[in-house]
């Protein structure tokens, strides 16, 4: 059984007033400005292999987020195709027995909130593909050519760590059994002033559900975001899709 994440392109465009010698660039127009945007990083899967030297392919933290309890192992470029411009991320169920931590040996503790969670070697029902990019970006317009295959327990996510106060910025995560549906998010390190409450008291974080008119797996879409001190826009296929301030 394979699921896949598909990619055509992953393209990053920083703001800025230099102009680079035969860059790609892109406008935003609006009613009081002109905003010229260049090409400062991205890939386009062009290559019969992935640039290993833009990606790796597991998190720095290990090749599984043992805390959340997820149930794959993101191999070492084992679950990915890269034909005709076409990234495909690809999840099996298939046993795999390995170390989440590399660095680490078989039976070193993992522990979530100082307490222990499990031995560092584990087996694994399932296996998955995944991309990390090696190379530090800030502000500027994040955007990437997608679809996603529907199926409970799926859940493929484009997003941004940012390290600082905005630790997780969430471009997308789709649930895949809600596969018409997209989840955009920021994680706040230390509480946004824009969190939803609870009765005044309890806080949540920023973010929910968009509905869309078809699933992810009917064809291809473009999202982008906007990364700017104070703001963020998420981009639907062009459109202006939502708004965080703060």
């Amino acid at each position: 059984m394979k699921f896949k994440l598909l990619f055509t392109l992953t393209t990053v465009f920083f703001l800025s007033g230099i102009n680079f010698i035969n860059a790609q660039r892109i406008w935003k127009v609006t009613d009081d400005a002109v905003q010229t945007w260049y090409y400062q990083g991205g890939d386009e899967f062009t290559s019969p292999q992935p640039d290993t030297t833009f990606w790796q392919s597991s998190y720095p933290w290990g090749r599984n987020l043992f805390c959340n309890k997820e149930q794959q192992f993101y191999s070492d470029w084992n679950n990915y195709e890269l034909k005709n411009g076409i990234l495909s991320l690809i999840a099996k169920k298939e046993i795999v027995t390995n170390k989440v931590l590399s660095w680490e040996d078989a039976n070193y503790a993992l522990k979530c909130n100082d307490e222990v969670v499990g031995r560092n070697e584990q087996t694994f029902n399932y296996s998955s593909g995944m991309i990390f990019s090696k190379r530090k970006f800030h502000y500027g317009y994040y955007e990437t050519r997608f679809m996603s295959d529907a199926g409970k327990g799926l859940w493929p996510a484009f997003w941004l760590y940012a390290g600082v106060e905005n630790e997780e910025i969430d471009i997308f995560e789709i649930k895949g059994e809600r596969n018409k549906d997209i989840h955009v998010d920021v994680h706040c390190k230390s509480g946004c002033n824009n969190y939803k409450t609870t009765l005044g008291l309890v806080r949540k974080n920023w973010g929910d559900y968009l509905t869309t008119s078809a699933g992810w797996q009917e064809g291809f879409n473009v999202i982008g975001l906007e990364w700017q001190p104070g703001y963020l826009i998420w981009y639907l296929n062009g459109e202006r899709d939502c708004l965080l301030e703060g």
